[in-house]
Order: structure tokens, then C-alpha cells, then sequence
């Protein structure tokens, strides 16, 4: 996990996570997803809008499926 959870995340994290909620949700209809905790998926997609919004991946949907790929949720 990242700092963020410990920081005030501005307005553009929260957008990015709330798309990266919304990609969780339907994954967990498609692919056989971990079943985790409210608090688990809220820190992991907080981390994981941060990653993105500083990391060089511009393709949000990439980004989501490389994550969910490598992540041991």
C-alpha cells in the first residue's frame, strides 16, 4: 500500500479510484477475484489511483488489468 491512505488524497485520486472501483466490480463478475474486505478494496484502489496518477501507463483500463494481474489481493 501506498502513503495515500495516510495523506489527503486530492480530487483527481478519488476520480481515478472510484473509475478503478467501478473496473473492480465488473472484474469480480468476469474473473474469480479474491473476495475482500470494504476497507482491502478502498486501500487498494486509493494505492493503486496513486500509482497511476504518478506512474508513466496513460491507458487507465491497461493499468487496472496489469494490477489485478499481478496483485495477490
Amino acid at each position: 500500500m501506498s502513503k495515500i491512505k495516510s495523506e489527503k488524497p486530492d480530487k483527481e485520486v478519488y476520480e481515478i479510484a472510484i473509475c478503478l472501483s467501478r473496473m473492480w466490480g465488473v472484474a469480480e463478475t468476469l474473473e474469480p477475484l479474491p473476495n475482500v474486505s470494504f476497507e482491502t478494496a478502498r486501500d487498494v484502489v486509493i494505492a493503486w489511483a496513486g500509482e497511476f496518477l504518478t506512474g508513466e501507463e496513460k491507458d487507465l483500463v491497461k493499468f487496472f488489468i496489469r494490477k489485478i494481474k499481478e496483485e495477490q489481493i
